[in-house]
C-alpha cells in the first residue's frame, strides 16, 4: 500500500500524479489482491483534498477491501473470459456449421452458376458482407474473367466485369503470388496498391476486403473476393473460415469448370458436325449456306442469316459504296420475327455488313434494342430487331482472300452472353462457310464443264422424211451430268442408225466415258454392211480393251425403209427391249432381252440381232433407259408393262407431249434417256 499525505510527498512518490493535486492532497493506492499468495490483480486509488495521515486501523481496513475488492474483480473477469469464450465458441461452431452447409451445397452443384450461386449465398451469409465475386484466371492471360459479381453498384459492375492483372492491385498481387490478401480499409488498400487501385476500389464502395486464391492441382483456377463497407479487422477464425472456404470452392469450381469444357467440346463437335454435314450435302453454294445457318440455330444463336456479296472485296480494304448483297439464308429461333429472302440489298456504310469487310475478321456489334437502326429499317429487318435481337457477331466468309460473303449471327436478350468458346464455333463455321463457297465455286465451273459435253452429245434428232423422231434427257437430280444417251443420225438416204445407252454413273466421268462410247458406235455404224449385232460385238471388244466404261448397256438399231414401210434390225447389250405402240393404242414389247452389258473386265460376248417390220402408219417406237421404268420394289417387268400401257394411252398425242409426259409419270431417281420414233403416214411420205 502506498500512503502520501501531502502535495511534496506526492510529488516526491507519484510524481505522475502530482499534476492532479492543485493543493496539499492524500493519495492512497491500495494493491487489489487474490488468493493466499496475495497475487496482484489491480489498484484501488483514493485521493483526499486536504493532507491527511493515516489513522490506526487504516491501513489494515483498507488492505482487507483490497482483499475483497481483488476477489470481485476477479470474478468479474473470469465472467467476462468464460463469455468471450462461449463467444469464440459459438461462432466457431457457426463457422462449422456454415462450412458443412456450403460443402453439402458444393457437393451437390454441377454447373459453373450451381457453384456461384451457392458460394454466393453461404458467404455472404457467414462474414455478413456485402459484397461477392469470383472471377477465372485463365492460362496466360492479364486479366481476371469475372463468373458471378454481386453487391456491387451497376456502374462497378459495368466498368470492372473483367480485372486486369497486370496493374497493382490486391487480386493481382493473389495472382501473382499465390496468396490470400486482407485490407482493413480503402486507406489500407490505397497505402498498399497506390492511387491506381483505388478507383476500383472507391467505386465498389468498400472499405475492407478479403481476396483469396482458389487451386487445383496446384494450378490457380479463379480469385475469390468478399467486401464490407465499414472498415474491420479479420479475425484469425474468419481468415481460417475464408481459407476453407476457398478449398471447397476450389474443388466444385474445378469440377464444373472440366464439365463445362466437356460440354463445350461436345457442343462444338455437333456444331461443326451439322455443319460439316450441311456442306456435304449439297454441292449448291446457297442450299449450303442455307444448311450452315440452320445449324447454329437455336442451339448457338436466335438469329442466323448469310449475305452473299455481288462484288468480291479485299478482307480488310474500304468496298466501294453501296455494297450490293443477297440475302440467301436467314433461320430465326421461336418468337423472333424472320427476315425474308431478298437480293439486291444496299449497304450505304455505317454499317455492320460494311464494318465486317472493312475489318476482315469476326466482329461483335452490340446492337441499342429496341432501337431499330437506320440500317435496319434500309434493309428489310426492322422487324427482326424489335423482337428482342439486341446482339450480333458477324464473320466474314473468305475465298482466296477475298470476302465473298458475310455470316451473321444474333441473340436475344434472353440467352446468356456468348463466351470465348462460343466465338471460337462460330470463326469455325464461317470457315465452313468458306469450304463450301469454295466447293460451290469449283462445283460450278465443273458442271457448266460438264453440261457443254452432255448436251454436245444430246444433239437433236435429224429430220427424216416419213419418220417423226423426238429425243429427251431428264437428270436424276440437279447435276445434268450422267452416264445415260440417246442418239440417231442417217448413214445414207432411207437409212436411220438409232441408240439409247447408259454407262454406269452419275458424274462428268460417266459422261465422259459415254461420249467415247457413243463416238465409237457411230463410227462402227457408218459401215452399213455391219449388221447390229456386230457393231455391239465390236463396241464390246473396244470397250474392253480401251477401258472406256466399267459397265454400261446398250441398244443399237437400223432402220431401213422399203417399198412397204420401214424395217429395224436391233440388238440390245444388256439393255431394256424397246417398245411399239399401234395407233389404236395397243402395245408391245419387241423380242426378248439378249446380249450382255458391256463390262471393260470381261471379254465380249456374242450378240444377236432381231427384226421387226414398222409397217403400220402412226406405230410409235420407245427406246429408253430404265430410268423410266426402274421403281424401287416393283419387279422391272411391271414397270415395263405399265409403261406400255401408259403408252398406249397416248398413242394419239402428238410425239413432243407423249416423251414429256412419259417422263413426268417417271421415277425421277436415275438419269433417263427416252428417244420415240413415229412412221408417219403415207401423206408425209
Amino acid at each position: 500500500m502506498l500512503w502520501a499525505a501531502s502535495r511534496s510527498e506526492v510529488a516526491h512518490r507519484l510524481p505522475a500524479l502530482a499534476a492532479l493535486c492543485p493543493s496539499d492532497a492524500t493519495v492512497v493506492l491500495v494493491p487489489l489482491t487474490v488468493d493466499e499468495r496475495r497475487t496482484f490483480v489491480g489498484v484501488l486509488g483514493l485521493h483526499f483534498p486536504d493532507p491527511r495521515p493515516p489513522a490506526a486501523g487504516d491501513q489494515e481496513f483498507l488492505t482487507a477491501a483490497g482483499d475483497l475488492l481483488g476477489q470481485g474483480l476477479q470474478r468479474v473477469r473470469l465472467s467476462i473470459a468464460q463469455e468471450i469464450a462461449k463467444a469464440r465458441s459459438a461462432a466457431a461452431a457457426s463457422r462449422a456449421q456454415d462450412l458443412a452447409a456450403l460443402a453439402a451445397a458444393l457437393g451437390a452443384t454441377v454447373t459453373v452458376d450451381d457453384v456461384t450461386a451457392a458460394l454466393s449465398a453461404h458467404v455472404q451469409r457467414a462474414v455478413a458482407c456485402q459484397t461477392f465475386s469470383l472471377r477465372e484466371v485463365g492460362r496466360g492471360l492479364n486479366v481476371a474473367r469475372a463468373i458471378r459479381v454481386a453487391g456491387t453498384p451497376i456502374g462497378y459492375r459495368e466498368r470492372f466485369t473483367d480485372v486486369r492483372l497486370d496493374l497493382p492491385s490486391a487480386m493481382a498481387e493473389v495472382a501473382a503470388t499465390g496468396n490470400a490478401v486482407f485490407l482493413t480499409s480503402a486507406e489500407d488498400n490505397r497505402r498498399r496498391f497506390g492511387p491506381e487501385a483505388a478507383e476500383q476500389y472507391d467505386s465498389a464502395r468498400i472499405e475492407a476486403l478479403a481476396r483469396l486464391p482458389l487451386f487445383v492441382e496446384a494450378e490457380l483456377i479463379a480469385i475469390l473476393s468478399v467486401g464490407h463497407w465499414a472498415p474491420r479487422e479479420f479475425s484469425g477464425g474468419e481468415r481460417l473460415f475464408l481459407t476453407t472456404v476457398a478449398d471447397l470452392a476450389a474443388q466444385a469450381l474445378g469440377r464444373a469448370l472440366r464439365t463445362r469444357r466437356l460440354h463445350q467440346a461436345a457442343r462444338r463437335h455437333r456444331l461443326s458436325s451439322a455443319a460439316q454435314a450441311a456442306i456435304n450435302r449439297r454441292l449448291d453454294p446457297t442450299e449450303e449456306l442455307q444448311g450452315l445457318a440452320r445449324a447454329v440455330v437455336p442451339e448457338l444463336a436466335d438469329f442466323s442469316s448469310v449475305h452473299v456479296l455481288h462484288r468480291p472485296v479485299a478482307a480488310g480494304s474500304v468496298p466501294e459504296l453501296p455494297v450490293i448483297t443477297d440475302r440467301v439464308a436467314s433461320v430465326i429461333t421461336e418468337g423472333v420475327e424472320p427476315l425474308p429472302l431478298q437480293n439486291g440489298i444496299a449497304w450505304w456504310g455505317e454499317d455492320p455488313i460494311t464494318e465486317t469487310i472493312r475489318s476482315g475478321r469476326l466482329l461483335t456489334h452490340p446492337l441499342p434494342t429496341p432501337t431499330v437502326p437506320e440500317w435496319a429499317d434500309r434493309t428489310g429487318s426492322a422487324g427482326t430487331f424489335k423482337t428482342g435481337l439486341n446482339h450480333l457477331v458477324l464473320a466474314p466468309v473468305l475465298v482466296d482472300g477475298l470476302v465473298v460473303a458475310v455470316a451473321s449471327f444474333g441473340m436475344c436478350d434472353r440467352r446468356p452472353a456468348w463466351d470465348e468458346a462460343d466465338l471460337r464455333i462460330i470463326e469455325e463455321i464461317a470457315g465452313y462457310a468458306a469450304v463450301a463457297f469454295g466447293h460451290g465455286l469449283r462445283y460450278q465451273r465443273t458442271r457448266r464443264t460438264a453440261l457443254v459435253l452432255q448436251r454436245s452429245l444430246l444433239s437433236a434428232p435429224p429430220e427424216v422424211p416419213g419418220l417423226q423422231l423426238c429425243g429427251r434427257y431428264q437428270p436424276a437430280g440437279s447435276d445434268e451430268v450422267g452416264g445415260d444417251w440417246y442418239d440417231a443420225f442417217e448413214t445414207a438416204p432411207g437409212r436411220l442408225a438409232v441408240a439409247v445407252g447408259d454407262v454406269v454413273g452419275h458424274d462428268i466421268t460417266a459422261a465422259a466415258a459415254m461420249g467415247q462410247l457413243r463416238a465409237v458406235l457411230r463410227a462402227l455404224a457408218m459401215d452399213e454392211d455391219l449388221d447390229p449385232c456386230t457393231v455391239l460385238d465390236r463396241l464390246a471388244d473396244a470397250n474392253r480393251c480401251l477401258h472406256i466404261a466399267a459397265m454400261a448397256t446398250v441398244l443399237f438399231a437400223r432402220l431401213h425403209r422399203g417399198s412397204t414401210g420401214w424395217t429395224m434390225r436391233w440388238a440390245s447389250a444388256g439393255h431394256p427391249q424397246p417398245l411399239l405402240v399401234e395407233p389404236d393404242g395397243s402395245g408391245r414389247r419387241l423380242g426378248q432381252p439378249t446380249g450382255v452389258a458391256l463390262v471393260a473386265s470381261l471379254p465380249p460376248f456374242d450378240h444377236r440381232s432381231t427384226q421387226v417390220d414398222l409397217d403400220r402408219p402412226d406405230s410409235t417406237l420407245l427406246l429408253y433407259t430404265d430410268g423410266l421404268v426402274e421403281r424401287r420394289g416393283i419387279d422391272l417387268n411391271r414397270s415395263i408393262t405399265q409403261l406400255c400401257s401408259r403408252a398406249g394411252q397416248l398413242a394419239d398425242r402428238p410425239l413432243p407431249e407423249l416423251c414429256d409426259t412419259l417422263l413426268a409419270d417417271s421415277p425421277g431417281s436415275d438419269d433417263t434417256a427416252l428417244l420415240a420414233v413415229r412412221v408417219a403416214s403415207t401423206t408425209q411420205f
